[in-house]
This record gives C-alpha cells, structure tokens and sequence, in this order.
C-alpha cells in the first residue's frame, strides 16, 4: 500500500511537469499578459503635454519659421519661432483646467493622435518636403518624449498615421487668437 501512494505521487508529479512544460513552450494555454493600453485622457492628471508643431518650407534661416501649440493640464501655450534653431519670437499663454484637457485629449484619441506607422525606416523629418510643412506630433513628460511622429504636406510621407487635418484644427481651436499671432509666417 506505501509502495502504491508513493507510485501515484509520483506520476502525479510527472503529469505536474509535464504540465508545466508545454505551457512554458507557449503549446498550451494562456498566452502572456498584454501591456495595458494607455489612452490619452490618462495623461489628464499628469504633468505630461502634447504638442503639435508646424514647421515651415526649407528656405533661408532668416526667413523660415513655425509654430507650435503644447496644451497641458494647467496652460495652453502657442510659440512662433523663426531660423532653424527655433528662436522663440512670440509667444502666448493661456490658462487651462484638468476637464478641458480631459476632453481635448479624448478627441484627440478619437482622430488618431498617438497612432504611428510601425514599418516606417525614416525617423528623421528633416529635409522632408522642402517646398511644404513638416508636422510633429509630440506627448512630453518633461523632458522626454513619450511619442513623436511626423507627417509632411506632401503626403504619404511620415511615421504619422492619425488624421493630419482634423489635428491640426483642433490644435489651432485651443488657442483663441491663434491667427493674430501666426499672422504673416511661411506656414
């Protein structure tokens, strides 16, 4: 009777391994826990902000410039930089509050804001449609880029994957008078 417990505890462990083993190989079961999907309205508490930036034709350094628009929590800035160095030489504040950008980061979401292209071998927007604009699009925590892709004028060209127009608006629509302060640039 010992020698028979003993001989089933045994196979049982066997079966145990066995067991183990082909999950291990990936043959037999649950398949390894996905990273959770982050969504952009989980960004609304934090410090982090998206920014989309417009970057003008390649033409003399005097002559080139952009804008860009970071929205966060707590302030909407726009800035209109000129030269290749992105000298600032106008910028405006405004104020924000966490449910404002709750909902801008949720329609954001919703037009593809942080989807990019995954097959994409340029990583470098520079020298990109000369004659056009350059686009960034840009989730910072700080000093860090969380994302950043980009999209030119002249289409198909880019890691960016969202809805380039409809961005572009939105981002221009939180800042009230962002047509008096882009007023006269090369965009």
């Amino acid at each position: 009777m010992r020698y028979f417990m003993g001989f089933l505890v045994a196979v049982g462990l066997i079966i145990v391994v066995f067991i183990l083993l082909i999950r291990g190989l990936g043959g037999g079961g649950s398949e390894k826990p996905k990273p959770k999907q982050v969504t952009l309205r989980d960004y609304a508490a934090t410090a982090t902000v998206v920014q989309f930036t417009e970057d003008g034709p390649v033409i003399a350094d005097q002559l080139h410039n952009g804008v860009r628009v970071i929205v966060g929590q707590t302030e909407t800035r726009v800035e209109v930089y000129q030269g290749y160095q992105n000298n600032v030489i106008r910028s405006q504040s405004y104020a924000n509050n966490q449910q404002s950008y709750e909902e801008f980061l949720s329609a954001l979401q919703l037009l593809g804001f942080n989807k990019g292209k995954k097959d994409i071998p340029q990583t470098d927007e520079s020298g990109y449609c000369p004659s056009g604009v350059r686009y960034l699009f840009q989730i910072v925590d700080g000093t860090d880029d969380i994302q950043r892709y980009w999209a030119t004028s002249c289409g198909g060209v880019g890691s960016y994957a969202g809805n380039i127009p409809k961005v572009r608006l939105l981002f221009r629509q939180q800042v009230p008078d962002y047509n008096k302060i882009t007023k006269g640039l090369n965009l």
